[in-house]
């Protein structure tokens, strides 16, 4: 596992690789990205996807470790969103601006359910940060697979999973114009998460 301090950079190599190969002509053609704007997106549904699969930083057993770790998940956040404006140059930067605040969540969230597992580990061993993640992973990419089954075999829509899964609500607003704080169950799961790890840090540090 690289080190926590190389996690910054592994999101801008990752956002500027992918953005190198979406930009070549025949990748671009092949894949139907035929303006600025397309190209965007689709690096935004990357950035959400890179929140999903990035491990958290290690270690989070003390306060300072704890506090770094949301030092690493603002330097991740900061270090997507000067990669993606890299590439708005050909587009415009509003796309790239306007899903700043869904990104912040995701990465807060991905972060603070890593910051979790790693204390309920340290509180009561096992592989909890492991765990923790799968459900993080299920909760924000299934609820579209769940509402299209909802769809096709009981005729009921659950258009309002939406908010749990930033890659639909992305989708479905492309333009970043969702009500305000339309994604606020992961501000809430973010929240809640950090404030347990917190809490079980706290109680971890004390003779």
């Amino acid at each position: 596992m690289f080190p926590d301090r190389f996690l910054p950079a592994v999101v801008v190599f990752a956002l500027l690789a992918f953005g190198a190969i979406l930009s070549a002509a025949p990748w671009r053609a092949d894949l139907g990205l035929d303006s600025g704007k397309a190209l965007l997106l689709a690096l935004l549904h990357i950035e959400l996807a890179l929140t999903l699969l990035l491990p958290g930083p290690r270690r989070p057993d003390s306060r300072r470790a704890l506090f770094m770790q949301g030092a690493w998940l603002l330097a991740c956040a900061a270090a997507s969103s000067a990669a993606l404006l890299c590439f708005a140059y050909r587009a415009q930067p509003e796309v790239v601006l306007k899903a700043r605040g869904l990104a912040l969540a995701c990465w807060a969230a991905a972060f603070g359910v890593s910051a979790l597992g790693h204390a309920l580990q340290s509180r009561l061993g096992g592989p909890w940060e492991l765990r923790l993640r799968l459900i993080w992973l299920s909760v924000a990419a299934l609820p579209a697979l769940w509402h299209y089954f909802a769809l096709e075999y009981a005729q009921r829509s659950l258009l309002h999973l939406r908010p749990l899964s930033p890659h639909w609500l992305l989708a479905a607003f492309p333009d970043g114009a969702w009500t305000e704080l339309e994604y606020w169950p992961l501000v809430a799961l973010a929240a809640t998460c950090w404030l347990a790890a917190a809490i079980l840090t706290r109680q971890g540090s004390q003779p």
